[in-house]
């Protein structure tokens, strides 16, 4: 994530390098002295609008600005890259989370379909090779998604995200899609038998839902410890 502390030293370093004032700077963005005082401070980050012009000024990249750093040009391409995914929000990371799971689950589900579908339809044998490419394909995209995404440890610290992951993917182990044989398990049961594996079913889904959550909780104090602890005394 983009630190205004850091990038508010390294705006003011910048600036006195060039022996300005914070007041002709800002005249020549067209602010006020306060705003680039408050930037300088880390109190606020410039709008978006302006860093083009003010990094113009300070005679420093984009991708710098965002690191709060002088950046190597054999560095250049990376860290700009991974300063700008930083730069995304918590909701946008969530979202892509998201993303990440839909194509797990998309990923299996490409993958089992063959086994499902073969028995209504025979024919589904012999192109089970496509399934599995696009299922290969699929949990490519998630696990790229997954490694250049930034804030693995925050993106997995949302306990409804966890929760209903942990929920769908219990359920989807117990009841796959398509499958009559797990579907009708229940039938020709005895009433008994049918209530000692409903409370099975139902205490599992309990103790897995219930730790992904414990674990997205705990995910989400490490995040804020760590993040914490580089932030500048």
């Amino acid at each position: 994530m983009v630190e205004p502390i850091k990038v508010g030293r390294f705006i003011a370093q910048n600036r006195k390098n060039l022996n300005l004032t914070q007041k002709e700077l800002a005249e020549k963005l067209g602010v006020t002295d306060r705003a680039v005082s408050k930037w300088e401070n880390g109190r606020s980050i410039p709008d978006v609008g302006i860093i083009e012009s003010l990094c113009k000024e300070l005679n420093i990249s984009i991708g710098e600005f965002f690191a709060g750093e002088k950046i190597q040009e054999k560095e250049y391409k990376k860290e700009t890259e991974k300063m700008l995914l930083a730069s995304l929000d918590e909701k946008q990371l969530y979202g892509v989370q998201i993303v990440i799971y839909i194509l797990e689950f998309v990923s299996l589900e490409l993958l089992m379909l063959p086994f499902q579908l073969s028995e209504k339809w025979p024919f589904i044998n012999r192109i089970n090779i496509i399934y599995w490419i696009l299922a290969a394909v699929v949990f490519f995209c998630m696990c790229y998604l997954d490694k250049k995404m930034p804030e693995r440890k925050l993106r997995n610290s949302n306990k409804w995200i966890q929760g209903i992951e942990a929920a769908v993917g219990f359920l989807w182990v117990v009841f796959p899609i398509a499958s009559k044989e797990r579907m009708n398990i229940f039938q020709g049961m005895s009433i008994e038998e049918s209530i000692a594996i409903g409370l099975e079913i139902i205490i599992g889904f309990i103790i897995v839902v219930g730790v992904a959550v414990i674990q997205s909780k705990t995910r989400k104090k490490e995040w804020e410890e760590e993040n914490n602890s580089k932030k500048p005394d």
